[in-house]
């Protein structure tokens, strides 16, 4: 949630806004909603748009273990996911970082139009 609006209105819902971030871009750079049933009719949108999956040992990357940055190889391009702990990112790797020498999560998986341009994604039906 993002806060923003004017200061000292009496209606506190005037300066609440809830934000939907993604992974693989700018944080604060997502639509924005008044409610949380704004929030929950988009999500609800998002569920039904296609599954794409980046396995964390593709060679179209490299992850930075302690960073928990991944970065395409070929355009330097990157994104990190730190801060993401709710959604259940640790930085569990093992010593070296290595692709497919991860101890927790093995790949990522997001609901959307387009895959990001980072990396090798293609389309799963599994999350």
């Amino acid at each position: 949630m993002s806060a923003g609006g004017e200061v000292g209105t009496k209606d506190p819902q005037s300066y609440r806004r809830f934000t939907v971030h993604r992974i693989d871009k700018p944080v604060a750079s997502g639509p924005s909603f008044a409610t949380a049933a704004e929030v929950e009719s988009f999500l609800d949108a998002v569920e039904k748009l296609p599954r794409w999956r980046l396995d964390l040992d593709d060679g179209s990357i490299t992850f930075d273990n302690t960073e928990l940055t991944v970065t395409d190889v070929r355009t330097g391009e990157s994104f990190c996911l730190k801060g993401w702990t709710s959604l259940g990112v640790t930085g569990r790797a093992t010593h070296g970082g290595q692709a497919g020498a991860y101890d927790g999560a093995r790949h990522i998986s997001i609901a959307t139009d387009e895959p990001p341009t980072i990396g090798r994604w293609y389309k799963s039906d599994m999350a």
